[in-house]
């Protein structure tokens, strides 16, 4: 039977979180390094929704952002729940909470940063 606990530590996690995901010292918001394709119909035409960072203190690693995805074929909207570094978290809330960002903010400023080119919306 496949072991799903396998109770790994914070820092086995980011490390596993790091090789599909931009959390690196000088990145502001977990981005994936995979092509994002739809579970449903297998669509790679997705839209980025929102970033939602929040702290959690129920065990496990405290500090997440939950990275939603809408399938633009067949609407289907998919959520990752990516383990961040404390510093990541901290570059966005000061103290334990919960704060979301919709994608045309987190697409502004990743193209004031450099990180994504500028360009039209279609």
């Amino acid at each position: 039977m496949q072991d799903i606990f396998p109770g790994y530590d914070e820092a086995e996690v980011l490390r596993r979180v790091a090789e599909r995901w931009t959390i690196g010292d000088d990145d502001l918001f977990p981005l994936p390094k995979f092509e994002i394709r739809c579970p449903i119909c297998g669509s790679a035409d997705v839209q980025a929704r929102n970033w939602q960072f929040v702290y959690r203190d129920a065990g496990g690693a405290k500090y997440r952002c939950n990275v939603s995805f809408k399938c633009t074929v067949c609407s289907h909207v998919m959520t990752f729940g990516v383990v961040v570094p404390e510093r990541m978290y901290e570059m966005h809330l000061s103290s334990p909470g919960s704060k979301l960002y919709h994608w045309r903010d987190v697409k502004a400023r990743l193209e004031e940063l450099g990180v994504l080119p500028r360009k039209r919306e279609r």
